[in-house]
């Protein structure tokens, strides 16, 4: 990733906990701290985006890119998709 954009700040969410741990195990070898893996719950935006470490690699003054992959197709009608990609 930084081989495209070496200033870039990365934060992959994901609510499963075996991906969180497999993504971890990834990134250990890289020694790298702007890339964090955050094992929670994208129905919950306030919680993710309120993160401390989330904060601290993300600077929500500036402009950010959000890719919700394979996600907002599996969150329920109930939920609120578009509430929660708008958050």
């Amino acid at each position: 990733m930084h081989e495209v954009a070496g200033g870039a700040h990365v934060v992959y969410v994901d609510n499963d906990h075996m991906v969180a741990v497999h993504a971890r195990a990834l990134l250990a070898s890289k020694h790298d701290d702007s890339v964090r893996v955050m094992q929670a719950d994208l129905r919950d935006p306030a919680m993710v985006c309120g993160d401390p470490e989330v904060r601290r690699l993300i600077d929500f003054s500036l402009p950010v890119c959000v890719l919700f992959v394979s996600v907002p197709h599996g969150i329920a009608d109930g939920d609120d998709p578009a509430g929660i990609v708008r958050a």
